[in-house]
């Protein structure tokens, strides 16, 4: 695959040099989109971006090996054993590793493994960052969020054990429900078109995020992709390689808490490159993915990267009647109130989980009750 000619020898410096948290903002960007096309080149990407932040992010392309560190194709040569655990399919894969069902052969117990792609196991920041995963899953110990038991290495391998779950993550779910055809439109419309299953399953994953945010993380990558859905209907939240915990305060963990998320799903203040985050960030984001989930469409649509980050700053709490036509009045409040671009104003996590256990009761058309709003700290 061939990256755009342009020059990458020398560093970008200047008033014109794009901040760190555009940089992140345009590889997460990319990654999410060569989820949906393969194909797309580097140089294709690049090509929307305004100059510098074009040159900065080709120039991380060749950083991190070429297009091969941001393929979203499986680790090659990965072997069939990996230390006690056999591997037995994929389940999946993103920028930062391949998740794998697999055996554990002592006990014939059967975990998912998320293995760190091997151009990343090199390198000491990827590394870290992923043991804050891990550390996180372990310790962070809730029906909504999926346990971790350990980071583990074998050779050149380094992975994370956690619980195998079954069922569809929602991005595979509204993907799904807009083809007839696919396998999984039935178990799509089962959940997403019945405001009672959505909402049930979006109080659990408000429940999880309200358990992580007393606990002082903030997840801040809340999106379809992290937003599982079980066959028995329960929620579960995944993915805290990009969450911020003060509460694990070594030197090394809080040192690489600079990351953001997917833009579409951003917060307003997330999208302005906010250093200080509050729990807040991730209620709107959630409420961003159930608005998509009930209007048919994303809240901010997918366009070039500074196109949708300016969206998203810009952004306002869509009008109820938008998604009155599928959902109860209340729940269509509900979400708008989440979406409020002033954070202050949004209830916290704890509060929408319980608003959701009411908002499609029957006859109900407002939530008549006082929210709470968010006294977690802040996390930078």
């Amino acid at each position: 695959m061939e990256l755009a000619s342009q020059s990458l020898s020398h560093p970008i410096v200047g008033p014109d040099a794009p901040t760190e948290h555009l940089l992140d903002a345009a590889i997460a960007d990319y990654l999410d989109r060569r989820d949906r096309d393969p194909t797309l080149l580097p140089g294709e990407f690049a090509a929307a971006l305004p100059g510098s932040l074009a040159v900065a992010f080709l120039r991380e392309v060749e950083e991190l090996g070429a297009v091969d560190a941001l393929t979203l194709a499986p680790p090659r040569g990965l072997p069939r054993r990996l230390g006690d655990f056999r591997i037995l399919g994929l389940l999946g894969s993103g920028g930062v590793g391949s998740v794998y069902e697999a055996e554990q052969i002592s006990t014939g117990w059967h975990v998912a493994l998320k293995c760190l792609h091997p151009h990343l196991a090199h390198q000491p920041s990827a590394r870290l960052r992923f043991a804050r995963e891990a550390r996180l899953a372990t310790w962070l110990r809730h029906p909504g969020t999926v346990r971790g038991h350990g980071l583990q290495s074998h050779g050149d391998s380094v992975f994370l054990v956690m619980d195998l779950l079954h069922g569809h993550s929602l991005h595979r779910l509204l993907r799904a429900r807009t083809d007839p055809r696919d396998v999984d439109h039935a178990r799509a419309c089962a959940v997403l078109d019945d405001p009672k299953a959505l909402t049930r399953v979006f109080g659990d994953f408000a429940a999880a995020l309200a358990f992580t945010h007393r606990h002082g993380v903030v997840h801040r990558d809340v999106k379809p992709a992290n937003l599982f859905v079980c066959t028995d209907g329960r929620g579960v939240l995944l993915d805290f390689g990009l969450a911020c915990a003060p509460a694990l305060a070594e030197a090394e963990l809080t040192a690489t808490c600079d990351f953001l998320g997917t833009p579409v799903y951003m917060s307003p203040e997330q999208a302005a490159g906010a250093r200080v985050l509050r729990p807040s960030t991730d209620v709107y984001s959630l409420a961003a993915v159930l608005y998509e989930c009930l209007a048919g469409e994303p809240l901010v649509r997918n366009d070039t990267l500074p196109v949708v980050l300016d969206a998203v700053r810009r952004a306002r709490a869509p009008s109820v009647r938008r998604m009155t036509g599928v959902a109860p009045r209340a729940l269509a409040c509900l979400v708008r109130r989440c979406l409020r671009r002033n954070a202050r104003w949004r209830p916290d996590a704890g509060s929408l989980a319980e608003a959701l256990g009411c908002s499609v009761s029957p006859g109900r058309t407002s939530i008549a009750r006082e929210f709470r709003f968010e006294a977690a700290p802040a996390v930078a």
